[in-house]
């Protein structure tokens, strides 16, 4: 935004100045194309960076007018004898302006109100097809009170976009006083969600971007019955359903295939390590939406039903996440190297979504969504199972309100016999350490090599992927190796990572400092989370990261 004032200020030849916290507007991008005036590349470049010129008013006291019976409210005007300055330019704030152009002159009305108002409503709408008002709206305070009445079904679960024209025909002031005015006709559209109820548990306040994935599910059968609505959820959570919408989302464009695979994860295990540690969950449910821009997301169990149960509360349907596990398991789990009693499920085959594949596990725990028997009387493994990860081993049926013990029989056969254990699982939504991070590998870059005696070099380098967050560390590596269990790497020497910022979940920059001492060669980046493991003196072990070598120091 900076860079746009600067030059807005050398084509011109006017002093602008912006005043105010510029981290507000960092990533702001400005375009201005075209040939125009001054006051024009001016005020579109306030549209877009959302800022206005500041202007200084000088109090006025109010003058009788001398025979009449009413008070003249004169309009305050600009401070006299002021000696020209720099246009400065400020945020926006609450203020609305109606803005016309003669020549090389600039007429603006300048509204402003409140924080705590709701956006400027107005007098006369004129509803659009399938839709009616009472026309005219009453307006107070920056409030209107007003009745809209859409054509869809008051109960169904949809995502609209709903258009009103609108224009404003006169002003009144505080004190009763009305000015006629004839502004534009404008149109104004709200994008509105229709929810089964009210929104629970950790969608009280419906994430956006989630309602945009949940809604979307859900209305495809015409979002009316829940047990109809979760079995869309959990299908379009299998397929990777999101891709089927992704040119007309708002918030996010979700264009990932997702892969049910172990060893990925987003989940963070809080309960109690003497007891049952799976029964407390907090889903990092950021980083998922930043994966899920990408090509690629990989989920554990864990993370697809806690993801369901995410997009369920967004809609206002309840739904209890289920813990899975064999009946003579013992928390905690012996540690690695001492005997291993048999925990595991019974082994299960199954295709797994993502893959075209059938795959035989046999799981420590597994976690699906459960939704009781809607008959009081009927027992527990009568309650419907909604599992997004899995479907049984034919590849054709999906677990998707089947029964508890007939999912059961056929992903875990005999796992009744031999005993199994439910536990429901206490869900949050938060940052968690050691999710999965990635990033797209830079252009090559080329750092020379200061001369001996000479300053260090810094360089600065930004890098696009997903999952950012501020539990990352950073190591610049000469070589590595990839592992099953983590990356193994040779650390850089003489060189060092240093001023990292993190602008979003997709975005991050950070300053490489090369010293005369580096040696040349090639040189990669690891971004990890979570503690390092000394291997030996020269070598570290990282369980999560993302690497990627692309720099050549010569």
């Amino acid at each position: 935004m900076q860079d746009a004032i600067n030059e807005l200020a050398k084509a011109s030849g006017y002093p602008i100045q912006f005043q105010g916290d510029a981290t507000k507007f960092a990533d702001k991008k400005i375009t201005l194309t075209g040939k125009t005036t001054f006051w024009q590349a001016l005020d579109r470049l306030c549209d877009q960076a959302e800022l206005m010129e500041r202007v200084d008013f000088a109090p006025q006291a109010l003058q009788p007018d001398v025979g009449k019976r009413i008070m003249r409210r004169p309009m305050p005007m600009p401070q006299q004898n002021v000696p020209a300055g720099p246009i400065v330019l400020i945020h926006r704030g609450n203020d609305k302006s109606s803005i016309s152009y003669a020549g090389a002159v600039k007429i603006e009305v300048r509204l402003s109100r409140n924080g705590d108002a709701h956006d400027l409503a107005v007098n006369d709408p004129v509803p659009l097809p399938g839709q009616q008002s009472n026309s005219p709206l009453t307006v107070l305070n920056g409030n209107a009170s007003g009745y809209f009445q859409s054509t869809g079904t008051a109960n169904s679960v949809n995502v609209d976009d709903y258009a009103f024209s609108w224009q404003v025909r006169s002003i009144t002031f505080v004190g009763g006083f009305t000015i006629p005015v004839q502004l534009a006709l404008r149109q104004t559209t709200f994008h509105i969600y229709t929810l089964y109820d009210q929104p629970l548990g950790t969608q009280a306040y419906p994430n956006p971007a989630v309602l945009e994935l949940s809604a979307n599910f859900a209305k495809a059968s015409g979002g009316i019955f829940a047990a109809v609505m979760l079995r869309d959820i959990t299908i379009g959570i299998y397929n990777s359903g999101w891709r089927d919408f992704r040119d007309s989302t708002y918030f996010l464009r979700p264009t990932a295939r997702m892969t049910y695979i172990t060893g990925f994860y987003r989940v963070a295990i809080n309960g109690d390590p003497l007891a049952n540690p799976f029964t407390s969950q907090t889903y990092d449910l950021g980083n998922f939406l930043s994966f899920i821009e990408r090509q690629a997301v990989f989920q554990e169990c864990s993370d697809n039903s806690d993801l369901e149960t995410i997009m369920a509360q967004s809609l206002g349907i309840p739904v209890t996440t289920l813990f899975l596990a064999r009946q003579n398991v013992v928390y905690p789990l012996p540690p690695p190297g001492q005997p291993q009693p048999n925990v595991n499920l019974n082994a299960a085959t199954y295709f797994p979504a993502g893959l075209a594949v059938t795959r035989t596990d046999n799981f420590l725990f597994h976690q699906f969504i459960y939704v009781p028997s809607p008959i009081a009387w009927n027992p527990f493994d009568a309650g419907l199972v909604y599992d997004p990860s899995t479907k049984n081993q034919n590849g054709v049926n999906y677990f998707a309100g089947v029964p508890l013990r007939d999912y059961l029989d056929t992903l875990f056969p005999g796992q009744r016999q031999v005993g199994y254990i439910t536990r429901p699982v206490d869900l949050s939504v938060g940052t968690v350490v050691n999710s999965s991070v990635f990033f797209a590998r830079p252009n090559n870059l080329a750092i020379r090599i200061p001369a001996a005696g000479a300053d260090p070099l810094t360089t600065n380098i930004v890098l696009t992927g997903a999952g950012f967050n501020q539990f990352m560390n950073f190591v610049a590596f000469s070589n590595f190796q990839r592992q099953q269990d983590g990356l193994l790497v040779t650390p850089a020497q003489n060189l060092w990572i240093q001023n990292v910022q993190v602008q979003s979940a997709t975005q991050l920059s950070f300053d490489l400092v090369v010293t005369s001492s580096a040696r040349a060669g090639a040189l990669g980046i690891a971004v990890y989370k979570g503690a390092s493991e000394a291997v030996n003196a020269n070598m570290l072990l990282f369980p999560n990261f993302w690497a990627e070598p692309f720099i050549t120091l010569n």
